[in-house]
């Protein structure tokens, strides 16, 4: 197979590992940007992004970086962003007051309502609207205390509800942002990937699921999790008694240290 090539921005707040291992699943070949002239020449780009609006912004803002992004959004070259890297295409966030967006479309970043647990940190399902190329309806893994309500004009995507409804991707033409996490998403987040990588045909409205179903959110969570001690993964009851189960390399799940 063909492996498209995948140049992702290191904002310094992203999931730098599990983006490039989905990347690589989705059949891409992932590498990291370190100049940003690679932002302009690659075929796809990825600025992946976790944790706050301004320390997501704090890299690429003002510089160089941010400028080639902006030019190829405006190129309609194959663009995506991830998580909080889609706040961070808008103008502002209530998280980080004075802090300034991309300004790729206008908008204002609010939280969820002060009565929801936050961050929404499960699966949640979403909805495709008219014209969504990438992203169909399914259940996609969220962990966000902050969303965009609205759509900008000129783009379409999927729709959310966390207490009320709010947009779970943006995309036009090429450029695609998820709020959601494609990459630990299952076989729907591949999908939407293997989309924008060209994998996969892109979607059609025939057929697609346009409503929300009725307890959409209660589904079961599984969290894998592995035992770190010395570098090595360990096995044992109650952290006693542990012995050595492997090198951590060889899996992909979440890590926790003892």
């Amino acid at each position: 197979m063909n492996r498209k090539r995948v140049v992702v921005v290191r904002t310094g707040t992203a999931n730098i590992g599990s983006v490039m291992f989905g990347l690589e699943r989705a059949g891409a070949n992932p590498a990291i940007a370190f100049n940003p002239q690679e932002i302009v020449d690659a075929e796809y780009v990825m600025v992946p992004g976790v944790g706050s609006f301004g320390s997501a912004l704090e890299q690429i803002k003002g510089t160089v970086w941010e400028s080639n992004i902006k030019l190829r959004v405006e190129r309609d070259k194959p663009t995506m962003f991830i998580c909080v890297g889609l706040q961070i295409m808008g103008h502002e966030s209530e998280e980080s007051p004075g802090a300034v967006g991309l300004d790729v479309f206008p908008g204002k970043v609010t939280r969820f309502d002060q009565s929801l647990v936050v961050p929404q940190q499960a699966w949640n399902f979403v909805v495709s609207r008219p014209g969504a190329r990438f992203v169909d309806s399914g259940h996609a893994y969220f962990s966000n205390s902050y969303k965009l309500d609205g759509f900008p004009e000129g783009w379409t995507g999927a729709e959310a509800r966390y207490g009320s409804t709010f947009v779970a991707s943006v995309e036009r033409g090429s450029v695609l942002a998820t709020q959601f996490h494609p990459e630990l998403s299952g076989k729907f987040g591949l999908d939407i990937l293997r989309r924008w990588l060209g994998v996969l045909p892109p979607l059609s409205d025939e057929g697609k699921v346009t409503q929300f179903p009725e307890d959409s959110r209660k589904i079961p969570r599984i969290v894998p999790c592995l035992d770190i001690k010395g570098g090595q993964v360990v096995k044992g009851i109650k952290f006693q008694n542990v012995v050595s189960a492997g090198d951590p390399s060889e899996s992909r799940h979440p890590l926790r240290s003892v």
